[in-house]
């Protein structure tokens, strides 16, 4: 199988990106906690600062189609491009 790699620039990057849940029939489990196989809460979120930052907006992504995609992914993207 031939691979392809697609290189964007910048300004190139998705600024957004296509929700589905709103989409499905049936709504998806809430992920578990793999230490206690219970629902994650906003506690177990904690240890992971750009994740627990936006906690508090996270109940559109349930609701809207398109979601923003996080500064700090857009961060991570341009050092990841700027290093290739």
């Amino acid at each position: 199988m031939e691979k392809t790699k697609i290189i964007l620039d910048e300004n190139e990057l998705p600024k957004q990106w296509y929700n589905i849940l709103p989409d499905l029939q049936t709504p998806l489990e809430p992920p578990l906690n793999p230490a206690t196989n219970e629902p994650i809460g906003p506690d177990d979120l904690s240890p992971i600062p750009e994740i627990s930052s936006c906690k508090a907006g996270t109940s559109r992504w349930f609701h809207s189609h398109n979601v923003n995609v996080p500064v700090i992914l857009h961060l991570i993207a341009n050092e990841w491009v700027a290093d290739t």
